[in-house]
């Protein structure tokens, strides 16, 4: 699929009165919109062959601001019938990188530690006034990782992936559902508690399909690998090199199964295991999504279809058991979601 950028886009992060203009500087990833709304079409039922379809991506301008100021950002996807499909984003996608720019303003102390900015994008046609092409826009900050080939479907029963068959539409109104095998959940939430004193984290191996008996879109974890070489990991915090994804696309190669694909990550949040007050801790959780954990999804697991789980303790829970929660894609944010252990 071939993706059009109508404009060039930039991001502008000013004080909160939007008085005063702090930064400024090519808005990147704005051409994963396009892969974030196939792969909704898809899930959808729609299906665009690559050789045909192709994604425009424009600015949303409405009547009150007249540019260069947007609200949103537009996808706009066609297979060369007149068919078109159009979706609107607005500019909560590209907050990480906001926030980015704001810590390196408090580095230069323009701005002081909490305080508030806005941040707007603006949009730019790609030819010059003299009919000239632009130059373009500047490549994405963050590049993954892990191998990105195009998503995929395996068509075959989750049944037969899993040994067990979930109920229909279990999933409520994801977009496509999302299930753990018990094993390797289990061994997930082992590896969290024998390494309490640090954060651990790993990839999530397994299918992307879609299920022939419901035409429901899945991704199901059969299986996970520990994050072990080249990591830096503290009781707060955890990150990831190249040596990490290198291994963890050796383990993939080793399986020897081209259905398999890397869907996603997990790490723990268990720095109070060793707390002597937790015990008495009811009203605190430590599975949550932060920021950082926002750009290491945004640089390595960018695929629509790819989750983080977290795993640690839960508010209220004196016993102190662990616990998950996933998330994942929607709308090219990331929000916590509906998953299975079956």
């Amino acid at each position: 699929m071939e993706t059009i950028m109508t404009h060039d886009f930039q991001l502008e992060v000013c004080d909160e009165s939007r008085t005063q203009v702090l930064s400024e500087e090519p808005l990147w990833g704005v051409g994963q919109l396009a892969k974030h709304f196939r792969f909704k079409l898809e899930c959808e039922g729609v299906r665009l062959p690559n050789a045909d379809a192709t994604a425009f991506i424009e600015p949303v301008i409405d009547g009150v601001e007249k540019g260069p100021y947007i609200q949103g950002i537009a996808a706009r996807i066609s297979n060369g019938s007149n068919k078109i499909h159009k979706k609107t984003y607005g500019i909560k996608p590209f907050s990480v990188q906001a926030q980015d720019m704001a810590n390196r303003l408090v580095a230069q102390k323009v701005l002081r530690p909490n305080d508030r900015f806005c941040y707007l994008i603006k949009a730019f046609p790609t030819r010059a006034a003299n009919g000239e092409a632009s130059a373009p826009p500047a490549p994405s900050k963050f590049r993954s990782s892990v191998n990105h080939t195009p998503f995929q479907f395996v068509h075959k029963p989750v049944r037969e992936l899993l040994g067990a068959v979930p109920p229909p539409s279990s999933q409520g109104d994801e977009a496509f559902d999302v299930y753990i095998a018990q094993q390797v959940y289990e061994q997930i939430l082992q590896q969290a508690a024998e390494s309490q004193d640090k954060e651990q984290a790993g990839f999530l191996i397994g299918v992307l399909g879609q299920d022939p008996e419901t035409s429901r879109v899945y991704a199901a974890i059969t299986a996970q690998t520990p994050a072990l070489e080249g990591v830096q990991a503290t009781c707060t915090s955890f990150a990831f090199s190249q040596e990490t994804f290198m291994a963890a696309r050796r383990f993939l190669e080793n399986q020897n199964n081209p259905e398999l694909c890397i869907l996603g990550w997990q790490h723990s949040h268990t720095w109070c295991a060793r707390c002597e007050r937790r015990e008495q801790c009811t009203s605190s959780s430590t599975i949550f999504w932060s920021i950082d954990d926002d750009r290491v999804h945004l640089s390595a697991f960018p695929l629509p279809f790819q989750v983080g789980l977290v795993v640690g303790f839960e508010s209220g829970n004196r016993n102190h058991q662990l616990s998950c929660k996933l998330y994942g894609w929607a709308d090219a944010c990331v929000r916590e979601r509906a998953f299975q252990v079956v």
